[in-house]
């Protein structure tokens, strides 16, 4: 939930269509610099609605394309867009989230982003992701 326009309370995914997810993968770094994975999804309210909807990182299918920095651009099932870049000879096994975002691609809202610090607050141990 986030206050609208008028003040009163209403579904974040009412405002913002969009859900970023941005992790850091363990393990080896090209350039002092670890390999990162963006997740696009949806944004859809759970079923509980006291939340947002899972989105989905389709592992099985990213394991089975080769291993290249890119865009992957995912339609069956849960739709996903992927970009992954800083990767090397293989995808890593651990991605930590590093950030949140909820984007409103229309341009009428401002984009809202969690960040690390945020993370640990709310989370208080880290969100990992096992491929």
């Amino acid at each position: 939930m986030i206050k609208g326009t008028d003040g009163q309370k209403e579904f974040a995914c009412q405002q913002y269509s969009t859900v970023i997810l941005q992790f850091e993968g363990e393990g080896v770094a090209i350039a002092g610099e670890l390999p990162k994975m963006e997740v696009e999804g949806k944004c859809e309210i759970s079923s509980d609605i006291n939340s947002i909807a899972a989105v989905w990182i389709p592992v099985s299918k990213i394991i089975g394309e080769p291993v290249a920095d890119g865009e992957f651009d995912f339609r069956e099932g849960k739709p996903a867009k992927l970009k992954f870049s800083n990767v090397s000879d293989q995808w890593p096994k651990l991605w930590q989230l590093r950030s949140v975002k909820l984007i409103d691609p229309t341009g009428a809202h401002a984009e809202v982003a969690i960040q690390t610090p945020e993370l640990h607050e709310i989370l208080r141990k880290p969100f990992l992701v096992n491929f």
